[in-house]
């Protein structure tokens, strides 16, 4: 199951090398959703998909896997990524894996400060123009990020096993734990 698939780039990469697998896709955008079933990969291989917010996957059914999320649950508040953990395990085989790539706050301001920092940097480095950079920077006023730490621990209390980070640079992060099984 792919949280917040978007136009389906990490269902695609994953199945590229799974092309047996099967996907479920979560979005809350339905031209999003529209966009990734349009894809070779995945018009290729059993793939479902839900229109549905991530506060509400408790009508979603089946068990997985894996479960992974990429650039989506940094939109929900805290208490919404505590209740989605919590309710991830409902979905989850034993030995099932939850991955998540996304980006995370800074534990003080000093640290969230040189975050923010060090990717305007990148960005300008990258020749952005400063419209296409305040369009990026106005839409980042929506997001709800918080500490690794606390995405780290809200995954302990729900259940998860063998909860780590396995990449971090500055607010991009990506970290997984397993279904006790």
């Amino acid at each position: 199951m792919d949280l917040g698939a978007g136009t389906g780039l990490m269902s695609r990469l994953i199945a590229a090398h799974y092309p047996q697998a099967s996907f479920t896709l979560v979005d809350i955008s339905a031209k999003m959703l529209e966009i990734a079933l349009e894809h070779p990969i995945l018009d290729s291989i059993q793939v479902r998909s839900r229109h549905l917010d991530l506060t509400n996957i408790s009508t979603l059914e089946g068990k997985y896997d894996i479960i992974v999320s990429s650039l989506a649950i940094h939109h929900l508040t805290s208490a919404e990524k505590e209740k989605l953990f919590n309710a991830l395990p409902d979905f989850l085989n034993p030995g099932g894996i939850f991955i998540n790539a996304d980006q995370s706050l800074g534990n003080t301001e000093q640290i969230e400060k040189l975050y923010q920092e060090e990717w305007l940097k990148t960005v300008r480095k990258k020749d952005v123009s400063e419209k296409t950079l305040e369009t990026a920077l106005e839409r980042m006023k929506e997001d709800k990020m918080d500490t690794l730490q606390d995405q780290m621990h809200w995954s302990k209390n729900a259940g998860f096993t063998g909860v780590n980070c396995w990449y971090q640079n500055y607010s991009f992060c990506g970290y997984s734990g397993v279904m006790a099984g």
